[in-house]
């Protein structure tokens, strides 16, 4: 891989195929999408730089070494390493954050919550964008008990916001 490669010659590289190197290790996709002439004067040096830091790095100039680039974004990675990595033990370690989380609550807080929402004789659930998913499930959830319980955003938003009035009877 380029990324191994640079890692392994920068420490070796003179000072401005060094500095060449640094710059095109901080930007891959740059350099699989920009023109050698763009990065060079972004990083402050020659063309001719990136020249001689492709050939240090073994290849022949600098379209072998953008073709490596360009091909290493061509092959998408397992996506495990894409969503973050640690496989199992992070599913595992972030359930456990989840459930220390959970028993740090105080109990007479979540009784006081759970009182509110059993006197209540509606309950409206609202979740945008990243929360919609949380909402759609604490909806799904209260509805088996209390089925006058509604999911705003479902219909218009005007009328969700409408049907939460003080005294109106829900239909």
């Amino acid at each position: 891989m380029l990324a191994d490669r640079l890692r392994a010659a920068l420490p070796g590289l003179p000072p401005q195929l060094a500095a060449a190197g640094r710059h095109v290790s901080a930007r891959p996709f740059d350099a699989a999408t920009r023109s050698m002439r763009a990065l060079a004067a972004e990083a402050g040096a020659s063309p001719a730089t990136f020249t001689r830091l492709a050939q240090a790095l073994g290849f022949t100039g600098w379209e072998a070494l953008r073709a490596a680039a360009i091909e290493e974004h061509r092959r998408p990675a397992p996506y495990s390493s894409r969503a973050g990595g640690g496989g199992l033990d992070a599913i595992q370690a972030a359930e456990a954050a989840n459930i220390a989380a959970l028993a740090s609550l105080p109990e007479a807080a979540l009784r006081e919550a759970a009182a509110a929402l059993d006197r209540a004789p509606r309950i409206h659930v609202a979740g945008f964008r990243s929360c919609r998913a949380v909402a759609s499930l604490l909806h799904y959830q209260l509805r088996l008990f209390r089925p006058d319980t509604a999911l705003v955003g479902e219909a218009a938003l005007d009328l969700d916001l409408g049907a939460m009035r003080p005294g109106r009877r829900w239909c």
